[in-house]
């Protein structure tokens, strides 16, 4: 088991995402990492294919969700003033992503993770997982 495992237990945090305290969105382009986020614990909810732009903010706000992750940077640029939205630049396997997404909360929503951000520029927070090769970009709270 991975020392992040053992820390994810002693915080409890997923518990409180599972039961719907904190609720994440997933966009079509990367739905494929449901089931895996799913798997961890996450109350995830996604919008239907083929939604145009108003339905999907309409959607996330009836459903108050506040965090909404997208592989596609148009969706960042419309949505980031309402919502905290991380726009994944470059692709990789979709339980890569699913981790990056649950480190991701994890630092949104407990301090022990601070390890994973590597640098703050303006309102943007910059996350950079460099174990996974993987980079990942949003919008701060």
């Amino acid at each position: 088991m991975r020392v992040i495992d053992n820390i994810i237990k002693e915080s409890g945090i997923l518990n409180e995402m599972a039961r719907g305290k904190i609720k994440i969105a997933i966009d079509e382009n990367i739905e494929g990492t449901v089931n895996y986020l799913i798997e961890k614990g996450f109350s995830v909810l996604k919008p239907e294919k083929g939604w145009k732009d108003k339905k999907v903010h309409n959607w996330l706000e009836e459903n108050n969700i506040k965090v909404f992750f997208t592989k596609n940077w148009e969706d960042f640029k419309k949505f980031q003033k309402e919502y905290v939205l991380y726009g994944i630049r470059i692709n990789r396997p979709n339980y890569i992503l699913a981790d990056a997404i649950e480190c991701i909360m994890r630092k949104k929503f407990n301090e022990h993770y601070e390890l994973y951000v590597q640098r703050e520029k303006g309102k943007y927070l910059a996350v950079v997982l460099d174990d996974l090769g993987l980079k990942i970009f949003g919008c701060k709270m």
